[in-house]
């Protein structure tokens, strides 16, 4: 029997310091996450593991100024690990950069959990405790074990969602998800929606989202990576969909965007309010736009509803649960985890595969359906299987 509690938000702290804590913990995960694929590149700049090891020194510091116990604790882990590599008792390397920033996705998912319900349940509590204990064997590694150590930290962090998939760094995971787009061609559709008609639709639609693609250089190829996801997760449920419907909500599902200025869809830096408005009409404008076209009611309310959340905190409506749509569950997973292994406008790296099955099976229940994430995680390993056949035979 565990001896964890719940650990409640502290009392003392008021709305404003605890939106500046919030924003400046946002800020700094970034700065990390930023600088760790700086640092990748070149182990031994000092000026970076300085910036690194002060922005894990600051986060622990406002953790401790908010009375937040666990979480002060677990980065004032991190720190020991890299006070470390910045003592050059430890070597810096892409496994232990993808421990580090496994580590940082837990501290950001208990961290929303707090503030939130305003108390962080005992199970999460108990998690942050063990994997501190995990976290800590880096600190005593050799530079001959530092790899091998990170490697199994990875694979005990990560438990059962990772179980299956090889650990491989960011450059590594395009071959997942790309060049599977070929599968869904030889599969017979049903007869209910097999018409000439539909197909002619699809061919449009299929043309449109290339056009789509092309608004911003971080998107190429993405539509067809997308189908091939989105196709896949949609087999392993029970009842599917209409493979039709699915098609065209995916073919179109940010037909918006074309409505919203390059301004916005290629800043660099975060959207101000009015920008972020601005951004959030595009599901609307996708479903005004493909429901007039007879015979699509279905893929117009995926796409009216693919940034809904089950806990009800998406847009544009606050849906939860079962009022959502299947289709726009099913592309939520996938527009998220293409966004989450793939650069964008505002973000110059890309999350390993790990990091990224990780994260969605972090949100499961919460930003993403739980029975889409099993079908999603049942995909990922039958692709993994397959890549790791097809490259054993060659």
């Amino acid at each position: 029997m565990s001896n964890f509690v719940d650990f409640e938000l502290p009392d003392t702290l008021d709305e404003d310091i605890a939106e500046d804590f919030l924003l400046s913990t946002k800020e700094s995960i970034e700065s990390i996450e930023h600088d760790l694929v700086i640092l990748e590149r070149d182990p031994k700049d000092a000026n970076t593991i300085h910036a690194i090891f002060r922005t894990l020194h600051t986060l622990k510091g406002n953790c401790r100024m908010c009375f937040l116990t666990p979480l002060s604790e677990f980065i004032h882990t991190l720190e020991d690990v890299f006070s470390a590599v910045r003592a050059a008792e430890i070597g810096f390397s892409s496994m232990l950069k993808e421990a580090l920033l496994l580590a940082l996705d837990l501290f950001k998912v208990c961290t929303e959990q707090l503030f939130k319900f305003e108390k962080l349940d005992a199970c999460l509590v108990e998690k942050l405790h063990s994997q501190e204990e995990k976290y800590l064997r880096l600190k005593s590694a050799s530079a001959q074990e530092i790899d091998r150590t990170a490697a199994q930290v990875i694979k005990e962090v990560a438990g059962d969602e990772i179980e299956g998939i090889p650990i491989t760094h960011p450059q590594d995971t395009a071959g997942i998800t790309a060049g599977q787009h070929e599968e869904h061609k030889t599969r017979p559709e049903s007869k209910s929606t097999n018409s000439e008609e539909s197909d002619k639709d699809l061919g449009f639609f299929n043309v449109m989202s290339r056009f789509i693609d092309d608004r911003t250089p971080y998107w190429e190829n993405r539509s067809q990576q997308l189908l091939s996801l989105g196709l896949a997760i949609n087999r392993k449920l029970t009842p599917p969909l209409d493979e039709t419907q699915l098609k065209a909500a995916i073919y179109l599902h940010d037909i918006g965007m074309t409505f919203i200025s390059d301004s916005i869809l290629q800043k660099q830096s975060k959207l101000n309010p009015m920008e972020e408005k601005s951004m959030k009409v595009h599901p609307l404008l996708g479903y005004e736009w493909l429901n007039r076209i007879p015979g699509w009611g279905d893929a117009a309310t995926y796409i009216f509803q693919h940034h809904e959340r089950p806990d009800g905190q998406g847009y544009p409506n606050k849906l939860v649960d079962n009022q959502i749509s299947t289709g726009a569950k099913i592309l939520a997973v996938i527009d998220s985890f293409y966004s989450m292994i793939n650069q964008r406008s505002d973000r110059n790296y890309k999350r390993s595969l790990i990091r990224a099955i990780k994260e969605i099976n972090a949100y499961s229940g919460s930003q993403f359906d739980y029975e889409v994430v099993m079908a999603f995680n049942e995909v990922m390993r039958e692709r993994v299987t397959k890549k790791n056949s097809q490259s054993s035979d060659n």
